[in-house]
């Protein structure tokens, strides 16, 4: 599940993990990779026509540009124990052939992660509609 936020709201969005993979030795995190299947990009707030234009929208090239870039990935680069079942990660996030570094809170019970982050898509170069620049 993710959120995005615009000027004048919020919707709530599904999005699938292709692959992920959480590196242990012993029961200490070192390490992470995930692929995210941007084609899955479902609105659940939405019904109907909205939903299919959103969705539309969210994968064509003026935010996702899914059918030239089908996936988005995550590489932890630094895991950092902040104590039991809790830890600080640095990590790469690859989304439309553009990369950022981001810093990120994880806790881990058994086989399970939790998370949560967030994103800037300018710094993405995914500046539709965005407040922070002008048009042209």
């Amino acid at each position: 599940m993710w959120k995005g936020y615009k000027v004048t709201g919020s919707h709530v969005t599904g999005i699938s993990i292709k692959y992920g993979q959480l590196n242990f030795d012993k029961e200490k995190l070192t390490g992470g990779n995930f692929i995210i299947d941007m084609s899955t990009i479902i609105v659940t707030d939405l019904e109907g026509e909205y939903k299919g234009q959103l969705e539309g929208h969210l994968k064509s090239n003026d935010f996702f540009g899914v059918e030239k870039f089908p996936t988005a990935t995550l590489h932890f680069t630094k895991v950092k124990s902040l104590g039991k079942n809790s830890y600080k990660v640095k990590g790469d996030i690859t989304i439309r052939s553009k990369t950022e570094t981001i810093s990120f809170n994880v806790s881990v019970y058994g086989s399970k992660g939790n998370v949560s982050l967030k994103i800037d898509r300018t710094k993405l170069d995914i500046r539709y509609g965005s407040t922070s620049f002008f048009d042209g």
